[in-house]
């Protein structure tokens, strides 16, 4: 039996990663969510309470970038694969076990960025290596004595997709609810439920993800709820 885990204080590595990316997506949320609709509403109040909307969500994204920097850590440093003669097991903090048995292994990657993703069965849930695991070049001679690994150069079709998903999904919200033009709006709103949908069902079946995570997830049917009776009202005055 093998097993292995990420190198102590590795996960700076890919800390500022995360801050950047949530970042990111906070700018993002913060213009089309506040900046936006004030840039195309003709009421002057909604433009002089812009400062305190910025500051107010300033301090939301200060207090959830350190909970969010903190969680990752603990659920990184977590991390533990295991490789005996039957199975390929992977545990983490708070995160559903998986397991992958030898037999069932359809295929193993390795990224540009030095990870590996070993698929079952399921390609929804696939195991996951970081590329800080210690004993990285053991891992990489087991993993090949499975299945010979097949290195990819370029990102995946998901991998590419976050970025736009992130931009799409704040602007079809900004679409449906203040867009005048009703077939326009009622266009967004089916493609923002669409995908809302998707990526609820997509986070909690899938075991990388963990289950605060998930119970965050729920929280997006709230906004179907949302998004489905304005459609009807839509529908209705159509």
């Amino acid at each position: 039996m093998q097993q292995f885990t990420v190198r102590p204080d590795s996960f700076k590595d890919i800390q500022n990663k995360i801050i950047k990316v949530t970042a990111f997506i906070f700018c993002v949320v913060l213009f089309f969510v506040i900046g936006l609709p004030m840039l195309i509403s003709d009421d002057p109040a909604n433009v002089g309470s812009s400062p305190y909307m910025i500051v107010l969500f300033g301090g939301i994204f200060a207090f959830s970038i350190r909970n969010a920097v903190k969680r990752q850590k603990a659920l990184f440093e977590s991390f533990k694969l295991v490789i005996d003669d039957e199975k390929i097991t992977r545990e983490r903090l708070n995160t559903p076990v998986m397991v992958i048995y030898r037999k069932d292994v359809q295929r193993i990657t390795k990224r540009s960025s030095g990870t590996f993703c070993i698929e079952g069965d399921s390609k929804l849930n696939a195991i996951g290596v970081p590329s800080q695991v210690d004993n990285y070049e053991q891992l990489e001679k087991a993993l090949n004595a499975i299945k010979p690994i097949i290195v990819h150069t370029k990102k995946s079709f998901v991998e590419q997709m976050v970025f736009p998903i992130v931009l799409i999904v704040p602007g079809l919200f900004v679409g449906h609810f203040y867009i005048t033009n009703n077939i326009f709006s009622i266009a967004c709103g089916i493609l923002l439920v669409l995908i809302l949908v998707s990526s609820f069902y997509i986070s909690v079946t899938n075991k990388n993800i963990d289950s605060r995570t998930k119970g965050v997830a729920y929280f997006s049917l709230f906004i179907v709820a949302l998004i489905i009776f304005s459609l009807f009202k839509k529908f209705g005055g159509s």
